[in-house]
């Protein structure tokens, strides 16, 4: 029994370093599962047990679409394209955002807040919002690579001229949570078993408005939104970067993991 639940668990950890680019979408994940997550995601670990995060966890097919289809187009590198961050269609997306953090331990007690404090302690605070926020993603993407579910992060989420003010009312938070600031998406779904993880359909691209602005410094449009267009390969391919394309067998990376016994 022990055996097989860390095979789970490593199978899990696999899934969730492989970013899926494609989901089968008619398909509905149980609303226990939705309920389970949400209850991570409230009791994830934090320093001092403060709220430094929020998360909007998404599960309208007309919204997910939405946010796929228009919030999600990712970074120009080479040339004057974009392609869409795929991950972002599942059959449910999680938007974690950053929140004004609650002080029940008096950290900021005598200071006024928003009033600029030691950039030492700025930074430290960002920080450990970073990290929590961080600790969450990899519980809820873990939790739900173990259930059998495909996972997906992305942070791109304001290419296309969509600003802070545009996800909160998306969302409908922009009244109860006005600070709310997302800055990173999880997918969650099942994959088109017709394709391969790193595989997609959606050959559409993102190309500049020729009166954009400054393209030679940008890597996201900022005074207009893009023009959509399509590449001619009807299925493209992201990678893989995590494991051999012939024989799928993951790639060792050199990363400092010892026992010291």
């Amino acid at each position: 029994m022990e055996k097989d639940r860390l095979q789970i668990e490593k199978q899990a950890i696999v899934t969730n370093r492989r970013c899926q680019r494609n989901y089968d979408t008619s398909r509905v994940i149980p609303q226990e599962h939705i309920e389970h997550w949400q209850y991570l995601l409230k009791n994830s670990p934090s320093k001092q047990d403060e709220i430094r995060f929020g998360a909007v966890i998404i599960i309208n097919k007309e919204l997910i679409e939405k946010i796929h289809k228009e919030y999600s187009w990712g970074f120009r590198r080479k040339g004057n394209d974009a392609r869409r961050n795929n991950q972002m269609n599942g059959s449910c997306v999680i938007i974690f955002g950053r929140v004004i953090p609650t002080d029940f331990e008096g950290d900021y007690e005598g200071v006024v807040r928003g009033e600029m404090l030691s950039r030492e302690y700025e930074e430290r605070n960002l920080k450990h919002q970073e990290r929590e926020m961080g600790i969450a993603m990899g519980i809820v993407a873990f939790s739900a690579a173990c259930m059998g579910y495909k996972t997906g992060f992305n942070t791109n989420l304001y290419y296309n001229a969509k600003g802070e003010q545009e996800w909160r009312k998306m969302l409908d938070v922009d009244k109860t949570n006005p600070d709310f600031r997302p800055c990173v998406g999880l997918g969650i779904g099942f994959p088109d078993e017709s394709l391969e993880w790193y595989q997609t359909r959606d050959n559409e691209y993102l190309e500049a408005d020729p009166r954009e602005s400054d393209l030679s410094f940008k890597t996201m449009l900022e005074d207009y939104p893009g023009v959509v267009k399509k590449f001619p390969e009807p299925i493209l391919n992201y990678g893989p970067l995590s494991c051999d394309p012939d024989t799928h067998e993951l790639k060792e990376r050199p990363s400092l993991v010892k026992i010291i016994s």
